[in-house]
């Protein structure tokens, strides 16, 4: 196995197009250039005598009849069949295809390398063109579901949600890090950190923060980040707090949301207090306010209440208080991410506030608290901790790159001068950089975006171009050394060519079928994936086999690697091996003469061959198993040699064939029990103030669920079919909705907006009992909107003749009408992904119930956005997965010329496929 012979021993005719031809066995060095012919043949300077003949043992014909017929035989078993000898026919012609391949890049290397290189160079350019998108809801929402449709019509219609950062405080005897999470409605404590059980004893309570003496640090807080000030400037401006906030009731009033506000944000206020006990005043401002208690209390969390009185709730304890900034939201979308520069970078001196005790890029404004450990989480958090994340492992990344480059640069050739392979290795990666680089391109130039998944792919593709590198170089080695360069690289290519043609196939049917997925990020990964496994396919059987045509001149000359103009000191390892094994010999001419005696050829006599060569030797050589010859000696025998007799042994087999089964027994008990779930916690470094911040919040304030909105749409429905809702026609039918709504499992407390707190403020105003025409009831709504009303002037959109729906007639809206509005839902804890896909489920079906207005009014939030994707991805998991492995099957069954095979190769495949579904289980 492997190069390094020449001719100009003997002469012998050559096919150019056969394997089979009749080669002889040359034992001479040859010298010339490596960019040479492989006709350019010449004595060698330094070659050991040849081998003198001096008692020839005759091959006896029924020898090499007993070779024929295991030839005979083995083909007979392949073409056995109508379907047999088809795909065998088949698998001829396209091994015939790759040796013409083959032979011509080996034969116009010079055309085919600089041509491969600048298609690759050409593809690659289309990276000017690409288009990043990281948004999540364009990534992993698929585009056509209801919540895509709902969210559009909201994001034309309400103003976006302002920038929300959260601070949490806890007494400092509590460590974040340590507070137990809470995990499903019943569980007070995370079992896995407390293991608590009901002979355990009750943890003790966490202690009160409702003292003067916290408060007094929140007021230390909220005073520290009224002093921040960027310290560079950015979009030519030193950004303050009041100038990013998003202002409330009044031009100077920043909307913030804690218990600050009983005391209007005013320290001398709070000193000055009369109530020692601040529970006192807090009960006191809650109860004052019965309209805004639910949102009240969303202030204090691990609550302790005095009484069971939900309405008129007093709250004895709290173990944390939380504090809501909300900046005014000024994004906008910059290659495919929404940026919002000033408010990002002033975020993120807040949360130096607490992770670092002063913000020097704030204007060096310290924090200190006396008696609370504070825990903080900006919009701007879960990004930058995610990002920083990804840094990381981008450094691992390359450093996984940089060992399988070594790796290939040691496995692909030998530990030979000659045979070592350093460049040809190197130049294989190049191929797969351009194979990457031209997929990518490629992908640009027809308009597919490129998302964070996509950073996987080169070392995807490094996997699989190094294989077939591999196949290719080992295909070479076991070519006839004294055939010509082009022939043998044809030869080699027949068998490899055709080898990771089907594996490259499955590959691409495999990634084209998941690119059917409804999912945006990963149908564009599947695209990209197809174009760079086909790049990497055509590069492998031109780009990199040209290359390895040159390789194999060099190795044919004789000629080091480090410097192509010199030979080695000492004769090439192979012939010198080849001298002293004549078994070896023997071996490779009786396997020679077998192939002209079924051609009805004369089998010529070579006593070079035969000679020395005693009996017991010859036998050997017809028996046992020659393995691939090492070079210089380092690795005697290949380990796989050593593994692959090990492994054919009835015991060995029997106990690896039941291994087997144990294990694909265990990968299919844990695919049955695979949950789907998703936190983006999993995503967060465990040493992130992040992590603490999560715990924190999940302990004191998970009993409280998300909010949604309840949509009534005026102008035209969502979709732009159904009827239009007339909110003054149907008041009756919006009461029903709300009440069914509040009735409903999924909903947490009452629903609140402008239509419940107008029709309250009509009462008030002892104008209900009026008679209402739709002239007055739209002045008085405009009137509490101006008004008492002010907090909900955003969430009603009232309809004019610009606003209409351009299809709807004049005839059909009647003026004034809302054509927008929205209501606040509270709904209960939704913990995990089956909870939150039944739960948007279900508060759909409810308004579904409601035929006056189902067509003209939904529920939303943007958590269903991803809700919507839990909610399909099991149904597009199992279709991907199925469909893949029908094509490696369809695949398997018609390429491989062995049904047997095919059906051994596509069970490999599946238990593959339970292997790593039970793995993902346990892990």
């Amino acid at each position: 196995d492997g190069g390094g012979g020449g001719g100009g021993g003997g002469g012998g005719s050559k096919s150019g197009g056969d394997d089979d031809a009749d080669v002889e066995l040359q034992e001479d060095a040859t010298k010339g250039s490596v960019g040479g012919g492989g006709d350019d043949r010449g004595d060698g300077d330094g070659v050991p005598p040849p081998v003198q003949p001096s008692k020839a043992i005759e091959i006896r014909d029924d020898e090499i009849d007993d070779l024929v017929a295991m030839v005979e035989d083995g083909e007979e078993e392949q073409e056995s069949g109508c379907c047999g000898q088809l795909l065998h026919k088949f698998e001829e012609c396209m091994g015939a295809g790759c040796y013409r391949l083959g032979y011509f890049e080996s034969k116009y290397w010079y055309v085919v390398i600089p041509l491969t290189f600048l298609i690759g160079v050409a593809l690659a350019g289309g990276i000017a063109f690409l288009e990043t998108e990281s948004r999540s809801d364009k990534l992993w929402i698929p585009q056509n579901t209801e919540a895509i449709v709902q969210s559009e019509f909201f994001a034309d219609n309400f103003e976006d949600g302002p920038r929300i950062s959260t601070f949490i405080l806890v007494d400092n005897s509590v460590e974040p890090k340590q507070v137990a999470t809470a995990y499903g409605e019943e569980a007070a404590y995370d079992e896995r950190t407390t293991a608590a059980t009901d002979d355990s004893e009750e943890p003790p309570p966490p202690p009160n923060v409702l003292t003067r003496d916290h408060i007094s640090d929140m007021f230390a807080l909220y005073d520290a980040v009224d002093r921040l000030q960027l310290v560079e400037e950015v979009d030519g401006e030193r950004w303050t707090w009041r100038q990013l906030c998003l202002l409330g009731g009044s031009p100077e009033d920043c909307l913030v949301s804690s218990v600050l506000d009983v005391w209007e944000r005013n320290r001398t206020i709070f000193e000055n207090d009369a109530n020692s006990d601040v529970r006192v005043t807090v009960n006191e401002y809650i109860s004052a306010r019965p309209n805004q208690r639910s949102s009240l209390l969303g202030w204090f969390g691990g609550v302790k209440f005095a009484n069971d009185d939900r309405d008129f709730p007093s709250i004895e304890a709290a173990a944390a208080l939380r504090v809501t900034y909300f900046l005014e939201n000024r994004a906008v979308t910059v290659d495919g991410a929404e940026v919002d520069l000033p408010a990002e970078t002033f975020e993120r001196t807040m949360v130096a506030l607490i992770t670092d005790g002063v913000s020097v890029d704030g204007g060096d404004v310290s924090l200190t608290l006396s008696a609370s450990t504070a825990v903080v989480q900006a919009q701007v958090s879960q990004g930058d901790e995610f990002g920083a994340a990804i840094t990381g492992d981008v450094q691992l990344l390359s450093g996984g790159y940089i060992l399988i480059i070594i790796y290939v640069c040691i496995q692909l050739g030998h530990f030979s001068f000659v045979r070592s392979r350093l460049y040809l290795s190197l130049l294989g990666v190049l191929s797969i950089g351009l194979a990457v680089a031209g997929s990518i391109g490629a992908a640009s130039y027809i308009g597919i975006f490129y998302g964070p998944v996509h950073s996987v792919l080169p070392f995807l593709l490094l996997g699989i171009g190094v294989d077939d590198m591999f196949i290719i170089a080992a295909a070479i080695d076991q070519t006839d050394w004294s055939d010509e360069v082009p022939v043998r690289v044809g030869n080699a290519l027949r068998h490899a060519g055709v080898s990771i043609m089907v594996t490259s196939l499955t590959d691409i049917l495999a990634f084209g079928i998941g690119a059917t997925t409804v999912l945006p990020a990963l149908s564009s990964f599947c695209i990209y994936a197809v174009l760079g496994v086909l790049f990497t396919f055509l590069l492998q059987v031109t780009f990199f086999t040209a290359c390895a045509s040159l390789d194999l001149r060099r190795q044919r000359d004789n000629l080091m690697e480090c410097c192509c103009c010199c030979h080695p000191c000492h004769p090439c390892c192979e012939d010198r091996l080849i001298r002293q094994h004549p078994t070896l010999r023997w071996r490779r001419f009786a396997q020679k003469a077998a192939r002209q005696r079924k051609k009805g050829m004369d089998v010529e006599e070579r006593d070079d061959v035969t000679a020395n060569t005693p009996e017991d030797d010859v036998q050997d050589a017809k028996t046992k198993f020659v393995p691939s010859l090492p070079c210089c000696g380092f690795l005697p025998r290949s380990p796989v040699a050593y593994y692959a007799e090990f492994l054919v042994k009835a015991p060995v087999s029997l106990v690896v064939v039941l291994l087997t089964f144990t294990v694909v027994a265990f990968g299919v008990v844990g695919a049955l029990r695979l949950e789907q779930d998703f936190q983006f916690s999993w995503f967060i470094p465990d040493d992130s103030y992040v992590q603490d911040y999560i715990a924190v919040n999940e302990r004191y304030f998970s009993d409280r669920g998300p909010s949604a909105f309840l949509v009534t749409t005026g102008g035209a429905s969502v979709g732009g079919s159904g009827e239009r809702f007339d909110h003054y026609e149907q008041r009756a039918a919006l009461r029903l909705l709300i009440r069914h709504l509040e009735e409903s499992e999924w909903v947490d407390g009452k629903v609140t907006g402008w239509f419940v707190a107008f029709e309250d403020y009509l009462v008030l105003t002892r104008q209900s009992q009026a008679v209402q025409n739709r002239a007055t009831w739209f002045g008085n709504l405009t009137e509490f909107l101006d008004g008492f009303g002010a907090r909900f002037a955003g969430d009603v959109r009232f309809a004019n003749a610009s606003t209409v729906a351009p299809d709807a007639p004049a005839s059909e809206v009647v003026l004034p009408a809302i054509i927008a509005s929205r209501h606040t839902v509270p709904l209960v804890p939704l913990n995990n992904a089956t909870r939150q896909v039944a739960g948007m489920t279900g508060i759909r079906a409810v308004v579904a119930d409601e035929i006056a207005v189902r067509d003209s009014a939904f529920v939303f939030t943007f958590s269903f956005l991803f809700w919507e994707q839990y909610a399909i991805i099991y149904r597009e998991a199992v279709t991907n997965v199925g469909m893949a492995l029908g094509a490696v099957l369809v695949v398997a069954l018609l390429l491989l010329p062995n049904p047997t095979v095919a059906i051994a190769v596509f069970t490999c495949v599946l238990f593959t496929v339970a292997d790593l579904l039970g793995v993902m289980w346990l892990w």
